[in-house]
């Protein structure tokens, strides 16, 4: 995909697949749209699935201290004209706590991917409340050197019992809303020992210099190790995933 972003493609690939699965019009809200990216993934997963419904992307349109402050309003409006999803985006260029203020529907999946500091992530993640039972909560960067998205996704979602079916993607960790795992089975504990380990890996990595081997070493054990072990403990695996993204990076 041609649009710049920091979605990568088993990522976009994930979200696609992931939108492709729901049904009755559903409506997607995504927190964080940048330069439309990733809007274009969901999009294009609710066309060629249920073949209606909407996503709803809520950005400010100026970026951020991760991704740079920039005008990008003007950019994703041009990205996404461009693209042959238009008609199922609705675009609200509001902070997410302003947006949510005149927000009363349902929601069937919610994408957090906005700044990710933990204020920020906290006050996107009141979203979740308007998250349909068997709705999805997914968000980005978890697995990255990012306090925000690992802390609330402890939070608000290992020490509750009210998600279910878990699983990782890149930097994604998602999970199905609805009371399911209990706060202290096994899988929820393991994947709960392993953010703290993010976490702290994020502490260190802050304080490390910009460039050198223990940054580096910092980033291998969280993308290689802790995200290869919180997927072989994460219970969820998307029917036709692996399909798809066999045929669409043919």
């Amino acid at each position: 995909m041609d649009v710049e972003g920091y979605t990568s493609l088993k990522e976009g690939l994930f979200l696609y697949s992931l939108a492709g699965t729901l049904i009755n019009s559903p409506v997607m809200v995504e927190i964080g749209s940048w330069k439309g990216r990733s809007t274009i993934w969901l999009a294009s997963g609710l066309r060629d699935g249920t073949g209606s419904g909407r996503v709803v992307a809520v950005d400010h349109g100026v970026g951020d201290s991760d991704a740079g402050i920039q005008q990008t309003a003007e950019i994703f409006s041009a990205n996404i004209k461009k693209s042959n999803v238009a008609e199922m985006i609705t675009t609200i260029f509001k902070k997410s706590e302003e947006a949510i203020s005149n927000w009363s529907d349902p929601v069937d999946m919610l994408f957090i991917d906005g700044a990710h500091d933990y204020e920020n992530v906290k006050r996107d993640f009141a979203w979740e409340e308007f998250l349909k039972d068997g709705g999805w909560l997914v968000m980005h960067d978890v697995l990255n050197p990012a306090e925000g998205p690992a802390r609330m996704f402890l939070e608000r979602v290992i020490k509750t019992n009210g998600f279910k079916n878990f699983g990782t993607v890149d930097s994604i960790l998602f999970a199905q809303k609805g009371e399911g795992l209990k706060r202290y089975d096994l899988r929820k504990t393991i994947i709960g020992i392993l953010l703290r380990f993010c976490l702290i890996l994020t502490k260190v990595n802050k304080k490390l210099p910009k460039n050198g081997l223990p940054k580096k070493i910092v980033r291998i054990l969280m993308k290689d190790i802790v995200r290869g072990l919180i997927t072989k403990v994460a219970n969820f695996k998307l029917v036709g995933f692996d399909k798809i993204k066999t045929e669409l990076t043919q």
